[in-house]
């Protein structure tokens, strides 16, 4: 076997494969890694209920302009798998847009609110009035089978708020 003038084997078989230092510094920057990586992935489960919760406050508050813009009341009905906006013309009538009654996911439900169909079918059960007034505002949309809402309720302006409940 060859060596070297400081007296080292030359042979590669005998330098071959990593030191036990280097592997544990290979698994802490993957660990690191996997830690930045786990913190950086939003929870889509949680910001799939986030953004139905936003769209229902921006039909809550769509409801309370045009009340306030027509002079006449409005309102949207709820159940437990979505909602739909009405208007007030003698009668509670459906919105006339063609996507107005929004489903909610599967995996959501509006909490409190009547088993779809609801209770009493011709009134709404959140009723936005000409003077900006928003009545029960409190509504919470949760998951089915996971832990955590979004609470949405209106402030003294009558501004719908969101606010996110459950574990982070």
């Amino acid at each position: 076997m060859p060596t070297s003038a400081t007296g080292r084997s030359t042979n590669r078989r005998a330098t071959a494969g990593f030191t036990l230092l280097e592997l544990v510094v290979v698994l802490a920057i993957v660990g690191v890694l996997v830690t930045v990586a786990g913190i950086a992935v939003p929870d889509r489960a949680r910001s799939r209920l986030e953004h139905a919760a936003a769209r229902l406050a921006a039909t809550l508050e769509d409801c309370r302009r045009a009340a306030v813009l027509s002079g006449a009341p409005g309102g949207v009905r709820l159940n437990r798998d979505g909602y739909e906006p009405l208007t007030y013309r003698g009668e509670w009538l459906p919105s006339t847009s063609a996507d107005a009654r929004r489903r909610l996911a599967p995996e959501l439900v509006l909490v409190d609110a009547p088993p779809a169909p609801g209770g009493d079918e011709d009134n709404p059960d959140v009723v936005c009035l000409p003077s900006g007034e928003t009545h029960r505002p409190d509504i919470r949309i949760a998951f089915r089978e996971r832990a955590g809402y979004v609470e949405l309720t209106s402030d003294e302006n009558g501004d719908i708020l969101t606010r996110w409940v459950g574990p982070t």
